[in-house]
């Protein structure tokens, strides 16, 4: 995620200074755009760091809700094998022993990452 999070922060610089270089160009040219330009490049100095504050945020905090979740596929697998006539009873079982055994492997996960920050 960090790799994302850097990569969404250069392309933003790109395309912030991509449009100063653009008005500035305008300008000097005497272009007929450059008021529009400029306005534009102020609108972009604002909201596009604040565009991609909120994607950024969305995006951890709907990760954040994914972990020890069923995906997709697993679902459409569960629901195959009740079309197929599994017995719903073992099948909550099942998924509830799984879901038992994720939880316990991120509170192993998690465990591990603090003792290595207290090292």
């Amino acid at each position: 995620m960090k790799n994302g999070k850097r990569i969404l922060a250069i392309l933003a610089v790109l395309v912030l200074l991509g449009m100063y270089l653009l008005t500035l160009f305008a300008a000097i040219f005497a272009r007929a755009a450059a008021p529009g330009l400029f306005f534009g490049s102020v609108a972009l100095t604002v909201f596009l760091p604040i565009l991609l504050y909120v994607i950024l945020r969305m995006t951890d905090s709907f990760l954040e809700s994914q972990k020890g979740q069923m995906s997709f596929r697993e679902m459409k697998r569960y629901q195959k094998r009740l079309q197929k006539g599994e017995n719903p009873k073992e099948l909550a079982k099942e998924i509830e022993e799984r879901y038992q055994v994720r939880k316990e492997k991120q509170a192993e996960e998690k465990q591990a990452e603090e003792k290595q920050v207290e090292e």
